[in-house]
């Protein structure tokens, strides 16, 4: 990319220096300026692979991110799993005792009983008609 000076750059050039040593001076000028560009050129493209390079090595892929998800549906089938499991766990744990319960209660229930008879009997033997009843009985 050729640089040109301006005409009366140029023309000041001419007249101080000469027309050769002005054809010269532009000739450097421009050569300066065509490093310049292409070092500058050469620069960000080298800074815009470093940036892009350092953007890749702290930003995720799109493999990445799909490889996340899936382990994620992984784990989340998993703690599903576990979680059905103990929800089933839980119901028989709990029909377990509900039948130890009943069990119990029966158990209860029935010394209960016992308990009201042996009362009624007491009481029944207690009582003085009963005791009269009882002694005449026993004499027979």
């Amino acid at each position: 990319m050729a640089v040109a000076l301006k005409y009366d750059i140029y023309d000041s050039l001419v007249k101080e220096f000469g027309s050769e040593k002005a054809k010269i001076l532009n000739d450097f000028i421009s050569e300066v300026s065509n490093d310049i560009q292409e070092k500058t050129n050469k620069s960000k493209t080298e800074l815009k692979y470093e940036v892009r390079d350092d953007l890749l090595k702290e930003l995720a892929t799109k493999q990445e991110v799909l490889q996340v998800r899936t382990e994620l549906q992984n784990v989340r089938t998993e703690l599903k799993a576990e979680i059905d499991l103990a929800q089933t766990e839980l119901k028989a744990e709990i029909i377990h005792v509900r039948t130890e319960l009943k069990t119990d209660n029966i158990k209860l229930n029935q010394k209960f009983n016992f308990m009201i008879i042996l009362l009624i009997i007491a009481l029944t033997l207690m009582n003085p008609v009963v005791a009269k009843i009882i002694q005449n009985l026993l004499k027979i």
